[in-house]
């Protein structure tokens, strides 16, 4: 439901798995398995995939990673955003359908290709998101935040001759683990392919 068939766009994708440390693949194996434990988990309790508020408030809901207040994910997400979360590696580790159905990568790309290496910006754009996303989202503040940075054209690196991706980032709320430290960004977005844009 609402996943695009497509192949991985990474050449040797499962090589540079297996390039990684012990603990960074068990990492990855774990996450995946979470990630499609929930896909099912909301699908047997009549959570639409496709219902963007639901879902996301249900995956956040059954993960270990929890806000430090009270959120209205209605208030934060509108149906139709994208909505990524990253660990402090960069690597993506929930994204809803919207952000499947905008880019060219299958979800193992997504997994585990770090997002720096899968997208390119510029690089003034790349440091102001790795500052307001990372540093300040692992910094531990608590509350959710303004994702301010400007829209732009993002390149899809390993993309076989797919657009490029028109995006506007909306929000941020830092996530945190059961001993209480910041673990996980969750962001909120709208996501064009070039050819919808018209550029």
């Amino acid at each position: 439901e609402g996943i695009n068939d497509c192949s991985s766009q990474v050449e040797n994708l499962w090589d540079t798995y297996r390039s990684y440390d012990v603990d960074r693949q068990a990492a990855l194996y774990q996450q995946t398995k979470d990630f499609l434990t929930s896909l099912q988990n909301a699908k047997s309790e009549g959570v639409s995939l496709l219902n963007d508020v639901a879902y996301t408030a249900h995956w956040v809901n059954n993960s270990p990673y929890k806000p430090h207040c009270d959120i209205d994910y209605s208030a934060v997400l509108k149906q139709g955003e994208a909505v990524e979360a990253y660990n402090s590696d960069g690597i993506q580790i929930f994204r809803n359908m919207v952000f499947y159905r905008s880019v060219a990568y299958s979800p193992g790309d997504m997994a585990i290709i770090p997002f720096y290496d899968l997208y390119t910006r510029s690089a003034d754009l790349t440091e102001k998101i790795i500052k307001i996303a990372f540093q300040k989202g692992f910094s531990g503040i608590k509350e959710p935040y303004k994702f301010d940075v400007p829209p732009h054209w993002c390149h899809q690196n390993m993309s076989d001759g797919a657009g490029d991706l028109w995006v506007t980032f909306k929000t941020l709320v830092p996530l945190f683990d059961e001993s209480g430290e910041p673990a996980v960004i969750l962001g909120t977005s709208t996501i064009e392919l070039k050819d919808n844009k018209g550029a």
